[in-house]
């Protein structure tokens, strides 16, 4: 059996990525989505749905309504969950969820972006996106079938956490039986 010396753990660590929980939100409305040029830092004039990092201690949905009141001025209602990626940038992993969201109240005021424009989806592929918002583009312009998708997602977590915690069993030790809830 190989020890770990503190040195080996020490490059282990570093092997492990640190993963950022972070939030966006696909602001819609008249069947147009809102959409932020970044206004500084390295993807500087880059666009995205606008969101930022989850703090400590907070929900990914109270994240998205901080952030858009943060950023934008605005109050937003999230509507649900639509999809989430992981982008991975050196040794970094961001998680990132996306939400549909509507707006409340707040005219959407820019207070870190460059710029902002309401887009109808077809319109999206016009502009230069980063990389974690591109995965979104096209499920956006297919909403019917990724909301068949994510009902069948949400089936599936279901049915899987009755399993997880063995509320879903076999009938007999067997397991040839049909389950039963």
């Amino acid at each position: 059996m190989r020890e770990f010396s503190h040195k080996n753990l020490n490059k282990l660590i570093k092997r492990v990525m640190q993963v950022i929980n972070v939030v966006a939100a696909i602001i819609k409305k008249n069947n147009k989505v809102f959409i932020t040029q970044r206004g500084h830092g390295e993807f500087k004039g880059k666009w995205e749905f606008p969101g930022g990092k989850v703090e400590v201690g907070e929900t990914p949905e109270d994240a998205v309504v901080r952030e858009i009141k943060e950023e934008l001025k605005s109050e937003v209602k999230v509507e649900r969950y639509y999809d989430e990626i992981n982008d991975v940038r050196g040794d970094s992993c961001f998680n990132v969820k996306f939400f549909i969201c509507s707006l409340v109240s707040g005219e959407l005021e820019l207070t870190e972006h460059l710029a902002s424009k309401w887009v109808e989806p077809k319109e999206i592929n016009e502009k230069d996106f980063m990389e974690a918002d591109k995965s979104m583009l096209n499920n956006l312009k297919n909403d019917k079938f990724k909301a068949f998708i994510w009902c069948f997602k949400k089936i599936n977590n279901f049915i899987t956490s009755l399993i997880c915690h063995k509320q879903l069993r076999p009938q007999n030790n067997s397991g040839k039986q049909p389950y039963r809830v």
